[in-house]
């Protein structure tokens, strides 16, 4: 029906002839009044829902759409239909209604219809009506849509008096006559946990995040088929996991099963950003993490291979961050919902000036070595649908509109994607991502793709000169953190290292120390969270190495060369520890050098051997340390030795090989200065040769 037409159809007639006898009645008769304050109120409590609707239509198909009315519906009410103006531009049209509260322009076509003749099973409105695209072929009980385009559609339900109960607002795209290259969709949902593990060894899931991911499962289990790629939490997960709770064990059982056949994204452990991790000297434990992130879900989710290759940047990217994923195996990139602000700020380069990159192409960003990565910027409009205060349903039908929009932009040209993905901040909705997932897969426009696929598909952007890829500029390099985590970490494994050498083999103490050490790297901690991690790593290394006693005497005396000195060395510990013993003293020998001891709450004294050098009272200093490292694990004892072992018979000997050496070294001085007598003797002796050399010239 044409809008010109609709001025006399019944719907309006019944609107005027209220509107008369109100005005004829007013002052004689209230109960007109009554009525109408009636329908305020019920304009207050009713709303309308939208269920389902066919958002693509082809020439003359019939569009469907139901809705649910949420509320008293009046006697007498009826549904409207109006058709506005075909959005111009299509993108900015969006942006204007949605975002800015624009007007829709002029009315195309409506159409009026009874709520009785339209309400199905349940209270819903089953709306089937048919289209036209010529003047000529239009009817009152048709709609028409001339030309292709996105066009805006308003649902409104009104009282029999013409009152306005409840509108919505969605849109209707009537598809060209000759189709275009469909713009390949990524959908990509990511869940986000803080550590699940407490400082105290308890564990702690997140409600929001366990919600999120019961959310994501509900959404796969919709629709299997549907190629959506995730990014999930290997700590969160590993916790969920080891739960004994029944409810717990089922969802990842369920979500191992959802993801059969998906893309999964590798990921560290704990939640690590690669450019904080380069600038802060952790680029070893990022290696590390994001290695047992993998093998967390390939153990948890044995289907999927976690993919290194592709990677979701929450934060800008600085060179040192770029060149640390590059050199993990990285390849492509999503520039996320908080870099994305930083990055449109640098448009991506071109040889002749700079343009703003395109969310329909990628572009390349260059790491510290010069190796490139190809990125894709989420685009600001599709963020704006996703984060949305609209009903879950219709706000995932806005969606797909804008990117239908964004797909009749150039609509001609081959190689362009788009990626979609919820921000990590934002709550997860079965509804909205099912709805998202079932309209992709019907829209001849749209080609739903895994992420990798995307990139295999997207042309990139090129320069002015046609041939090189467009480049945008990474961040600014982070500045180091000045709390020096990266310097505080390391120093607490090594001393998790001294003191593992000290406990039983499989005493799980280290272990948990060094899971806590791991927990406090992540980024989403705040500053007492992570003070918190490394002060009961602290107190607890501290707990072992404070449970060493030395009992020892302070005084001892030998009486031989070759002895042993009683030291006695507990612990207050429940399990037998192990200490190095190390004596020194510069007038003792330690034939075994350093002792290793096992000790417990009642070890009896340890005897070590000790060879005396000498005679007298000297010190000896005994210190105990951690087997690996030669940690002290306390101030050295001093201890006062008294020597006698020289004593008697040793003594005689002493002096005895003393008077021997005088008589050899006196011998030895007699027969050398005999020596010398003789010879002068014989020099004087007449008849002694005359040496010729000495005598006198003439």
């Amino acid at each position: 029906m044409t809008a010109d037409t609709a001025t006399v159809g019944p719907g309006w007639r019944r609107a005027c002839r209220a509107r008369v006898l109100s005005v004829l009645v007013a002052l004689a008769a209230t109960a007109v009044v009554v009525p109408i304050a009636t329908d305020r109120a019920v304009a207050q409590t009713t709303s309308l829902r939208l269920v389902s609707q066919k958002l693509v239509i082809a020439p003359a198909e019939e569009l469907d759409a139901t809705l649910a009315v949420n509320g008293p519906i009046p006697p007498g009410a009826e549904v409207t239909v109006t058709v506005s103006s075909r959005l111009r531009s299509p993108v900015d049209g969006l942006h204007s209604l949605l975002d800015e509260g624009g007007s829709k322009g002029g009315t195309v076509d409506f159409l009026v219809m009874d709520v009785a003749s339209v309400q199905g099973p349940g209270g819903r409105l089953n709306l089937k009506i048919p289209t036209v695209r010529r003047s000529r072929d239009d009817t009152k009980d048709a709609l028409r849509f001339s030309a292709a385009g996105l066009y805006p559609v308003t649902f409104e339900l009104r009282t029999a008096e013409d009152d306005s109960i409840a509108s919505l607002l969605t849109f209707v795209d009537r598809s060209a006559d000759v189709a275009t290259p469909p713009l390949a969709v990524s959908l990509v949902t990511a869940v986000n946990s803080p550590p699940a593990g407490q400082p105290d060894g308890t564990v702690h899931v997140d409600e929001a995040a366990r919600s999120n991911l019961e959310q994501l499962v509900a959404a796969l289990e919709h629709n299997p088929k549907a190629p959506t790629t995730v990014s999930l939490p290997p700590e969160l997960l590993d916790r969920l996991g080891a739960s004994p709770t029944a409810a717990d064990q089922d969802l990842i059982r369920r979500l191992a099963a959802a993801l059969a056949g998906r893309e999964v994204l590798s990921r560290p452990y704990v939640a690590m950003d690669p450019s904080s991790a380069a600038g802060s000297s952790l680029s070893d434990d990022y290696t590390r993490m994001l290695a047992q992130g993998e093998d967390t879900l390939r153990r948890l989710l044995p289907g999927p291979v976690p993919d290194r290759s592709l990677y979701l940047a929450d934060r800008a990217l600085d060179e040192a961050g770029a060149q640390l994923l590059r050199n993990l195996g990285t390849l492509n990139v999503v520039l996320g919902p908080t870099s994305l602000e930083d990055q449109r700020a640098k448009p991506a380069t071109t040889q002749a000036g700079s343009t703003r990159a395109p969310t329909t192409q990628t572009v390349q960003m260059k790491a510290a070595d010069g190796s490139s990565l190809t990125a894709s910027v989420l685009d600001p409009a599709v963020l704006r649908r996703i984060t949305s205060k609209e009903d879950p349903v219709l706000a995932a039908y806005h969606l797909v509109a804008q990117l239908v929009a964004i797909q009749s932009e150039n609509g001609d040209a081959p190689g362009r994607g788009i990626v979609v993905q919820p921000p990590t901040s934002s709550t997860l909705s079965t509804v909205f991502l099912g709805t998202l997932e079932d309209q992709l897969a019907r829209i001849p426009q749209l080609r739903p793709v895994a992420l990798g696929t995307l990139f295999q598909l997207t042309a990139p952007m090129r320069a002015s000169d046609g041939l090189t890829p467009a480049r945008i500029p990474l961040a600014a390099s982070a500045e180091p953190a000045g709390d020096n985590l990266s310097g505080q970490v390391t120093e607490r494994r090594v001393r998790v290292q001294q003191v593992a050498s000290m406990l039983p083999g499989k005493d799980p103490l280290s272990s948990e120390m060094r899971q806590l050490l791991d927990l406090s790297l992540a980024d989403d901690n705040t500053a007492p969270q992570r003070a918190a991690y490394l002060s009961t790593v602290d107190s607890r290394l501290g707990a072992v190495t404070g449970s060493i006693v030395s009992t020892n005497r302070r005084r001892f005396t030998i009486t031989s060369k070759h002895s042993t000195i009683p030291i006695t060395v507990r612990t207050t510990w429940n399990e037998p520890l192990k200490v190095k013993l190390r004596l020194s003293s510069p007038k003792l020998n330690f034939p075994t050098g350093d002792q290793i001891i096992t000790v417990d709450k009642s070890s009896p004294p340890f005897r070590v051997p000790v060879e005396a050098r000498t005679n007298g009272t000297f010190k000896v200093t005994a210190a105990l340390l951690t087997p690996q490292g030669d940690a002290l694990l306390g101030p050295p004892d001093a201890i006062t030795v008294r020597s006698t072992a020289l004593s008697g018979l040793g003594l005689l000997v002493t002096i005895g090989a003393a008077l021997v050496l005088v008589a050899w070294w006196l011998q030895n001085l007699r027969s050398r200065r005999r020596q010398k007598l003789e010879a002068a003797a014989a020099e004087r002796h007449p008849t002694a040769p005359i040496n010729r050399d000495t005598l006198p010239t003439s």
